[in-house]
């Protein structure tokens, strides 16, 4: 894990020279080769189908943070934030207005997150997002450095889903596209923008040090759809009977998604943390334990819940993990 922090660190320092190579004739060339423009849907359907895959393996957790680097530096830095979904979502909005939908394949990419989110949940949230990537990989670094991972109040998280008709009304009523003079990570991946959405970009990253995916869980109007649209997904994750209420995967969640055994769909980004470290069907490993200190004591919690459980319910050693079609 600090191998890949360092190396992002490293990546970071080198962004004036990758923004230069952008704009090498050479490089160009190949990208004409590769048809540049086509490249971009290929990228983001094999990520999406290779994570919908491994979400159901138990290490996903562990590989998923490769995923979150690539598609940082392919779709936020290399391809200058592509998808912008805010963007696109702003052009829906004034749909009503100009009597014209965004270009076709813009239109595409907007739909295959929600297709991929009716099928398996949020995966492109999890594994895809670029903005969602920055400020995972800022939060790892925080870890690293000892800052808690701190938690708001449960009830800000409705501010994402107050956003979706609030972004849309005002594009409407205004008539342009007046989030573009805003957007942080339009100024992070261009490495331009005003004065404001400097300041908004600062926040957001600072935030992220010391809370997970601040701008995701409160901000997010596209999240959020993507979240409504998880809501009915084909595939679901669920802890089996076997569960012990052992509050684990409620203390691991980044999304603050899981209570005592129960996920909200609506927000589950497919992470896979809760399926790596329940302890149900394996042995705690000694990482387990200290790990347990260091998030709210839950190790205490396992003795206490677990021996009640067993008393009333019996021990069942099932799989803990299940994903079925609903």
């Amino acid at each position: 894990m600090k191998i890949i922090i360092l190396s992002f660190l490293i990546f970071l320092s080198q962004l004036e020279t990758i923004k230069q190579l952008k704009k090498s004739t050479l490089l160009n060339s190949i990208i004409d080769k590769l048809n540049y423009e086509d490249s971009k849907y290929y990228i983001l359907v094999s990520i999406l189908t290779l994570s919908s895959i491994l979400i159901f393996i138990r290490f996903w957790s562990k590989i998923r943070l490769l995923f979150l680097i690539f598609s940082l530096i392919i779709f936020g830095f290399f391809y200058s934030y592509y998808p912008n979904f805010l963007d696109t979502y702003q052009d829906l909005s004034l749909f009503a207005l100009t009597n014209k939908l965004p270009e076709l394949k813009i239109l595409i990419v907007f739909l295959i997150p929600i297709a991929f989110s009716l099928l398996f949940g949020r995966v492109f949230c999890g594994s895809a997002c670029p903005l969602g990537a920055i400020q995972e990989i800022i939060g790892k670094i925080g870890h690293a450095a000892y800052l808690k991972n701190l938690k708001y109040p449960i009830q800000i998280k409705y501010l994402k889903y107050l956003n979706i008709i609030l972004f849309a009304g005002i594009t409407y009523v205004i008539g342009n596209k007046w989030f573009i003079k805003f957007d942080p990570f339009l100024t992070l991946f261009n490495f331009d923008g005003t004065k404001l959405s400097i300041f908004i970009l600062g926040l957001i990253l600072s935030l992220s040090f010391a809370f997970s995916r601040p701008f995701c869980k409160y901000l997010c109007p596209y999240g959020a759809f993507l979240g409504l649209i998880a809501k009915i997904s084909f595939f679901k994750p669920k802890l089996a009977k076997s569960c012990k209420n052992c509050g684990i995967c409620t203390d691991v969640c980044p999304m603050n998604c899981v209570e005592m055994g129960k996920i909200n769909h609506i927000e589950c980004i497919r992470c896979g943390k809760c399926k790596s470290a329940c302890p149900v069907g394996r042995k705690v490993k000694p990482k387990d334990i200290e790990r347990s200190f260091k998030t709210n004591n839950y190790n205490s919690r396992l003795d206490i819940n677990y021996s009640k459980n067993k008393k009333r319910n019996g021990q069942n050693n099932n799989t803990f993990f299940s994903t079925k079609k609903h």
